[in-house]
């Protein structure tokens, strides 16, 4: 039954997300193929098709460096099919544009961009739908904080002063979650606004202590890094 294994592989992605670092691999695994028997059965249910790419998202993300192309370009070709069947599914839309964002981190220096760019139409097509859509919110900052790295330094600023736009709006909708604060701390950062930047991270670090790895080993916050305030932060913490 299509049906059933369909939910089958939702309850295995489940598992997977919330399974133990070396157990993740086997349920998504096993998500992937409970997705592709129930694609034999009903080969153009749009559902089933996004979930596939989903989870082949998330086998991309903990597998070895060699497999990641393989996973995220396996997904980015099934989310397409779906959005054939369903052009404006906005969850589609927004978990394709996640996959051009981990597609444009491992690409070489030379398709970045592409990768960039189409995530940005990906998930400006999915806002366009859902315009407070915290998920695609992120996926968009992200992406533009990644094209602000790629382009000439004249044209850095412009893409982290739209990044921040984003992010800002990110926070405002869900004020409690890490990772869209911690996106508004990159780009207010970028930005020179060093010390709202600081005090981003102070807020983030008081519900989490356990991020400070992670806000220390940074690239956004190189410009942070010789100020007293965040010295003192880091100390703290």
């Amino acid at each position: 039954d299509a049906g059933t294994l369909s939910n089958l592989g939702v309850a295995l992605d489940d598992m997977g997300r919330i399974a133990p670092q070396e157990a993740k691999a086997e349920y998504f695994q096993k998500s992937v193929r409970a997705y592709e028997q129930s694609l034999i059965i009903r080969p153009d249910d749009a559902n089933t098709l996004t979930n596939l790419g989903v989870a082949l998202n998330d086998m991309g993300r903990i597998a070895p460096q060699e497999a990641k192309v393989e996973y995220f370009q396996k997904a980015m070709l099934v989310f397409d099919q779906s959005l054939t069947v369903r052009p404006d599914d906005a969850d589609t839309l927004t978990n394709l544009g996640a996959a051009l964002n981990e597609m444009g981190r491992i690409a070489p220096q030379e398709a970045k961009a592409e990768y960039f760019q189409k995530s940005i139409r990906a998930c400006e097509q999915s806002l366009a739908i859902c315009p407070d859509d915290a998920n695609t919110l992120f996926n968009l900052g992200f992406a533009l904080i990644s094209m602000g790295y790629i382009v000439s330094q004249d044209e850095q600023a412009e893409w982290f002063r739209k990044a921040l736009s984003i992010t800002k709006k990110a926070r405002e909708l869900n004020p409690n979650d890490f990772n869209l604060c911690y996106n508004h701390a990159c780009a207010l950062s970028l930005l020179g606004q060093s010390s709202e930047a600081i005090q981003e991270l102070r807020l983030l670090l008081t519900s989490d202590p356990s991020g400070k790895q992670v806000i220390e080993k940074e690239e956004d916050f190189a410009s942070l890094r010789g100020l007293p305030d965040y010295q003192q932060l880091m100390e703290e913490f």
